[in-house]
C-alpha cells in the first residue's frame, strides 16, 4: 500500500536528499590490510574514516560490509527520490540550483496528484535504479545451472521461489544502488521479511541515537549456501543487537581476485 504525504513534506524530504547526493554523497573504501570478522578492527578503521563512509571487504572467504550511521541517517534516500533525481538530471535540470530543483518538483508532483497537496511521492515511467540494480555487479551471484534446492529448510508459502538483489546496506541509508561492495544475490523471501523486518527495527532505532552497521556474508561450511550476520554496534562498540539467516535455497558462485583477495590472515 502506498503511503500518502503532503506536498511540502515530499518536497522537504527530496531537497535534503539532492543536497546530500551533490554534497556528501556515500563514499565507499576497500580494506584488506586486517580482516573486518574482528569488532576491534571493525571499530579502530571506522574512528579512523569519516562517519557515513562504508568500509568493505571481499576475500575468498568473507564479505563484509560496515558503516557508522549518524543518528536519523536511516531514511535519507529513497528509490523514488533517487529515479526523480536522474530523471531531472538527465533532462538538464540544474540540480544544484534549489529554486529551479523545487519548481520541477512542483511540476512532477502536479503530474502525479492533479488538484491535490496531499497525495504519493511523483513517479516517473521508467525506473533508472531498478535499471542499475539490474546491472548486477557482484562477487556472489547464484549458480543458474544448478538451480533450486528442493531440500531446503527455508519454509515460505510462495508458490515459486527466486533470488533479489540485495543490498547488505539498505540503499536509503546510502543511496547506493549497483556496487559490488554492497550487492549480492540472495533468497527473495529472506531478503523481503526477515532481513527487512530487522533492517526497519535498526532503522527505526538509529532515529534516537548513532550506531554502525556490520554486516558479514560467508559461505556455510563445504556447501555453496550462504550465511548473513548483521551486527549492530553502539559508538562504545558494545552489542546492541543481531541477526543471523542461512539461504541454503540456492546454490552460489563466490568469485575473488586471486591478486590480492585471496588472504592468508
Amino acid at each position: 500500500m502506498v503511503k500518502s504525504i503532503d506536498r511540502d513534506s515530499a518536497k522537504d524530504m527530496f531537497l535534503k536528499m539532492v543536497d546530500k547526493i551533490n554534497n556528501n554523497p556515500t563514499t565507499l573504501k576497500e580494506y584488506i590490510q586486517k580482516p573486518l570478522t574482528y569488532r576491534k578492527n571493525v571499530l579502530e578503521i571506522l574512528s579512523n574514516e569519516k562517519k557515513g563512509t562504508i568500509i568493505w571487504q571481499h576475500t575468498d572467504r568473507v564479505h563484509v560490509a560496515c558503516m557508522y550511521l549518524k543518528r536519523g541517517s536511516g531514511f535519507i534516500y529513497s528509490r523514488g527520490g533517487i529515479d526523480l533525481y536522474n530523471l531531472f538530471e538527465k533532462n538538464g535540470i540544474d540540480m544544484t540550483d534549489e529554486d529551479e530543483v523545487g519548481k520541477y518538483f512542483d511540476v512532477a508532483w502536479d503530474k502525479s496528484n492533479p488538484n491535490s497537496d496531499v497525495g504519493i511521492f511523483p513517479k516517473i515511467k521508467s525506473s533508472l535504479t531498478n535499471y542499475e540494480r539490474s546491472k548486477l555487479e557482484s562477487y556472489i551471484v547464484n549458480n543458474e545451472y544448478m538451480g533450486e534446492n528442493l531440500d531446503s529448510k527455508l519454509d515460505t508459502n510462495k508458490e515459486q521461489n527466486n533470488l533479489d538483489r540485495t543490498h547488505l546496506i539498505p540503499v536509503t541509508v546510502t543511496g547506493i544502488e549497483n556496487n559490488k561492495a554492497v550487492l549480492i544475490m540472495f533468497d527473495s523471501y529472506l531478503n523481503q521479511v526477515p532481513l527487512k523486518n530487522f533492517e526497519n527495527k535498526i532503522l527505526q532505532l538509529n532515529e534516537d541515537q548513532d550506531l554502525i552497521w556490520w554486516c558479514v556474508i560467508t559461505k556455510k561450511e563445504d556447501t555453496d549456501f550462504l550465511e548473513w550476520y548483521y551486527i549492530i554496534l553502539d559508538t562504545d562498540g558494545e552489542v546492541i543487537d543481531s541477526f543471523h539467516v542461512t539461504d541454503d535455497r540456492w546454490y552460489y558462485d563466490w568469485y575473488y581476485d586471486d591478486r590480492y583477495q585471496k588472504i592468508e590472515w
